[in-house]
């Protein structure tokens, strides 16, 4: 062996020495990894990484969220948990109100901008003092989170910041269906074809609710929305979700909810004329989704009146008193189409199983639009374009639903 060779083995020998540690140096660093690191928890263990750095197992990090433009908005972990996962979390601080558009014993509803773009932010009020309890806020947010329908409002997100919640919704212009019928009446406007065009959007966004077993419970104009600028192709939707209820099987219970002047009687069973003319099985299911169609009863005759406010001469204790027994109705509008009233009054039959389905509601009301539409339009009057075909392919489109004709 000459002397290259012999340098080359001493230096592979020396290589190999240096890259394995011997039995006590790997006992001490198995010791190291169970004390305190610099900068570390006592009890973490600590790896060693490249460049002399070392990462601590099990330290706490903050919760928080990267918002627009790389900044790191630090948040309490508590308050993040309980936003359900399925929610998107929408910074305060990207939302600017612009003017406040109505004001209830719960909340408020503004007209705000979500980085420039116009919604409707709806804030929980706080009661007693006391920082908002955000499962209320979350329970809705989930309901409406989890629709998508042309005739329902659109969902965008939550804000929460600092104990208040809100959650950031759909901006449609006119507001309440009930203040966009007031203002057509005062154009002096009267097209029974305008009528069934809006009333079959919001059966659209009720028969979409019932099929995903979801009720409704405040069904009136006031929480329908609408954007009538262009009355040849109005926009109804439905609204405030607040006191909406999933169904389980056909009965939902806790079911005082709602307006005294479009509440079904079913929803007072404990009122034994409520339960008139039923039989023992209709009294057993006495509560489903029939309770929305008995609302839209009442929704037909605000639609058919422009407006106008049900029992506007009874007191409020005669109006509790009828409705509770279930012998309270509006009266027929003078005019009154007779289809609308045959639906009228079929939606408030005292008997929830036998009032229709918002199915079989479309297709009264498009049959009436059918027929409307062909006759010769009034002079100085809106509405759909004329002709049945146009006027039903016009309301469908505007809906979104793929329907044919009735």
């Amino acid at each position: 062996m000459n002397l290259a060779d012999q340098l080359n083995i001493d230096a592979a020998e020396q290589d190999s020495q240096q890259q394995q540690p011997n039995r006590h140096q790997q006992q001490q660093q198995q010791q190291q990894l169970q004390q305190q690191p610099p900068g570390g928890k006592p009890g973490k263990p600590s790896l060693p990484l490249a460049g002399g750095l070392k990462l601590t197992v099990g330290s706490t990090l903050e919760t928080g969220e990267w918002k627009t433009g790389g900044v790191w908005l630090k948040k309490d972990k508590a308050e993040h948990e309980a936003v359900p996962g399925n929610l998107q979390i929408i910074a305060a601080d990207d939302m600017v109100k612009v003017k406040e558009l109505g004001r209830g014993c719960f909340g408020s509803v503004w007209l705000a901008k979500w980085r420039g773009v116009e919604v409707a932010l709806k804030e929980l009020l706080n009661s007693g003092g006391g920082d908002t309890n955000p499962v209320e806020v979350f329970q809705e947010a989930e309901k409406l989170a989890s629709l998508r329908h042309p005739c329902v409002m659109g969902f965008y997100g939550v804000v929460t910041d600092k104990g208040s919640c809100a959650t950031v919704a759909e901006y449609i212009c006119h507001g309440s269906l009930r203040s966009g019928l007031l203002k057509i009446k005062k154009k002096g406007i009267n097209d029974k074809r305008l009528r069934a065009y809006m009333a079959m959007q919001g059966a659209y966004g009720m028969e979409y609710l019932h099929l995903h077993y979801m009720v409704h419970f405040d069904l009136k104009c006031d929480n329908l929305l609408c954007d009538l600028r262009d009355l040849n192709k109005p926009v109804v939707k439905i609204g405030d979700l607040g006191l909406s209820k999933t169904k389980k099987g056909s009965f939902i219970s806790g079911n005082m909810r709602g307006t005294l002047p479009w509440m079904a009687p079913e929803l007072f069973p404990s009122v034994p004329g409520a339960m008139s003319g039923m039989t023992h099985r209709e009294a057993e299911d006495r509560v489903t989704e029939r309770v929305d169609v008995f609302s839209f009863g009442v929704v037909l005759w605000e639609i058919w009146t422009l407006g106008d406010q049900p029992y506007p001469n009874l007191s409020l204790q005669e109006i509790f008193a009828g409705v509770m027994t279930g012998t309270l109705r509006p009266a027929v509008p003078p005019g009154c189409d007779p289809a609308w009233v045959s639906l009228m009054q079929d939606c408030w039959h005292s008997v929830p199983r036998m009032r229709p389905s918002f199915t079989d509601i479309i297709a009264r009301l498009e049959a009436m639009l059918q027929r409307w539409s062909q006759q010769a339009p009034a002079p100085g009057t809106a509405g759909p374009g004329s002709g049945g075909a146009a006027a039903m392919q016009a309301a469908h489109a505007a809906a979104g639903v793929p329907r044919g004709a009735a």
